[in-house]
């Protein structure tokens, strides 16, 4: 192994490198038999270990790598490819090919791996995280949203905002770009739903179930202060009109409260205290929403509603 090339850090390499370097097609495919190697796309390999350990996101990336070292400069990662690189979140997306634009490059051109765009790019493709070419963070999610649905196309437009990455100004005048494409008809929705403060998949999943089924739409990160005007924290969700706030809790999130050598259990316990606290403070009805709610989404919007209503006829009553 010491002796194969290596253009990549990851140890990446194309066929013709190896032959260069006296490697025969008979050792590749060898060493591809005893899982030294992997032959990542037509022409490419890689050391067998880093596609092993990665996950589905990652051999995205690892194969978007391979497809750019056998095309020319001229072309970038786009859609659902582009936004992985940028970091973007993405809900069910589909990885089973990678996304690339160019300037009427690729007409007629059918890959197993590869999804052709005849794009223009504008301007020069910057460099995203992994040392890729990528079109950039806007286009590259509002591209996403157009091949997914609402729901998916909400989440990553959503990450968007929230990044840092784009703003609903260079969002709206995207899509203003692309609101005729073919296939274009939805992504007006999630780009009127998309709000910077929503900061979990989870998140924005709940957020397209309450567009989806008449729940009125929650002011987000909404702060909560004691009587001495001290902030005790943030609801993910809050309907002020109501006196409801709400929290999604999800396993992300709880992995990103945990402090060095707390448990699962004390996170929960600190979070259930948080959340007392704060309905103490507001006298507000607390809702709790997980994932197995967002499987019956129906269902999760009439508790919305029943919650709603409840504090509602509370402050009526008050």
């Amino acid at each position: 192994m010491d002796t194969l090339p290596a253009t990549s850090p990851i140890g990446m390499f194309r066929r013709m490198e190896a032959i260069n370097d006296g490697i025969t097609d008979r050792q590749l495919h060898l060493m591809c038999r005893a899982r030294e190697l992997h032959r990542i796309h037509h022409g490419v390999y890689l050391p067998y270990d880093v596609w092993d350990q990665a996950d589905d996101l990652g051999r995205h990336l690892l194969l978007a790598k391979a497809i750019e070292m056998t095309h020319g400069p001229e072309i970038a990662l786009s859609h659902t490819s582009a936004a992985l690189a940028h970091g973007l979140r993405l809900y069910k997306p589909d990885l089973s090919k990678v996304h690339i634009s160019g300037a009427h490059a690729f007409h007629g051109r059918r890959s197993r791996h590869v999804s052709y765009h005849d794009s223009r790019l504008t301007g020069e493709p910057i460099i995203g995280a992994h040392g890729l070419r990528v079109v950039d963070p806007v286009r590259a999610a509002l591209e996403t949203a157009l091949v997914h649905d609402v729901r998916s196309g909400l989440v990553t437009l959503d990450s968007l905002l929230e990044s840092g990455l784009g703003t609903r100004e260079q969002m709206e005048a995207q899509y203003l770009k692309m609101a005729q494409w073919p296939g274009a008809n939805h992504l007006q929705i999630a780009v009127r739903l998309a709000r910077e403060g929503s900061g979990s998949v989870g998140e924005s999943v709940c957020r397209y179930c309450f567009h989806r089924h008449g729940v009125p739409m929650p002011e987000l990160q909404y702060p909560v202060y004691d009587q001495r005007g001290r902030l005790l924290g943030l609801s993910d969700f809050a309907w002020p009109k109501f006196g409801v706030l709400g929290e999604f809790d999800g396993r992300v999130k709880y992995d990103q409260l945990r402090r060095p050598g707390e448990s699962p259990e004390d996170v929960v316990f600190r979070e259930k205290q948080r959340e007392d606290r704060m309905r103490e403070a507001t006298g507000w009805l607390m809702i709790r929403i997980v994932w197995a709610d967002l499987q019956a989404p129906e269902q999760l919007a009439q508790r919305v509603l029943t919650q709603l209503d409840r504090g509602r006829r509370m402050r009526l009553a008050s």
